[in-house]
């Protein structure tokens, strides 16, 4: 709703498609027929695997404006890679100005509304979905109403997947990684945070017979984060975490370069 106001400046009257098969059939038809105007297309994952002269001919062909809206980028990926130059990133807002937006579309005190936005990590689309999920309760909105029906942010719950995973929990990571597909999370940033976090497992359990202060000099973790992974060693051998760290920073260069969703 924030950047419709935005795009509605380039175009009162802005059509949004659903995919990009929509959109080669819109350039298709220019060919023939006037298909001038301003086409959004929100989130498409699809559109991913497309190259930058794909979709530059895409437009200058079918001679339309195309305004892509993601919710998140991740600059590593190829695509946004290759696009860089056409891409406008916009601040999140602050939890004051997300406060009164929430205010405006549900009863609640003010503390709350900021409560709710820090919740959400000032993430404008889960606001509006967490929203219209407490409209749906018709329930008076308290701080034990929102506990209990608003998930955590996508990160937390991408530490969260990971951590189950090093405690050899399938299951319970397997929910948690449906979860952050259905939240449409980033995949790099997943494996990104996996790498991370095998990479430390595997330091702290090399070490596992110094003390915390011996284990944080030789590694260059923090006290914080050597105590945390200590929670996960034992689980996997070190030729076994070694193996997972390979075979994940293969991934991520895989997907890093294309080769792999």
């Amino acid at each position: 709703e924030f950047l419709m106001r935005y795009i509605k400046r380039i175009d009162p009257n802005p059509k949004t498609i659903e995919n990009i098969e929509q959109l080669k059939e819109i350039a298709r038809s220019s060919m023939l027929f006037r298909m001038a105007g301003t086409y959004v297309l929100h989130n498409s994952r699809d559109i991913l695997q497309a190259t930058r002269d794909e979709m530059l001919s895409i437009v200058e062909n079918g001679g339309f404006t195309l305004i892509l809206v993601f919710d998140k980028i991740d600059g590593r990926a190829k695509f946004f890679k290759d696009l860089k130059g056409f891409i406008v990133e916009f601040e999140k807002y602050s939890d004051e100005q997300l406060a009164g937006y929430i205010q405006g579309q549900l009863a609640m005190d003010p503390r709350l509304a900021q409560i709710l936005a820090i919740y959400c990590n000032n993430d404008v689309a889960r606001i509006e979905m967490e929203i219209d999920k407490l409209k749906r309760l018709g329930k008076e909105i308290t701080l034990e109403v929102i506990n209990e029906n608003v998930m955590p942010s996508p990160e937390d719950k991408i530490f969260e997947m990971v951590d189950s995973l090093l405690r050899k929990e399938p299951q319970r990571s397997f929910e948690l990684f449906r979860d952050l597909i259905e939240l449409k999370e980033s995949p790099i940033k997943m494996v990104s945070i996996l790498y991370t976090k095998i990479k430390q497992v595997l330091q702290v359990q090399m070490y596992a017979d110094l003390s915390n202060a011996e284990i944080s000099g030789k590694t260059g973790l923090s006290f914080y984060q050597v105590n945390m992974n200590k929670e996960l060693i034992g689980k996997f051998t070190l030729d076994e975490l070694a193996k997972m760290l390979k075979l994940v920073h293969e991934t991520e260069v895989k997907m890093k370069t294309g080769q792999v969703d």
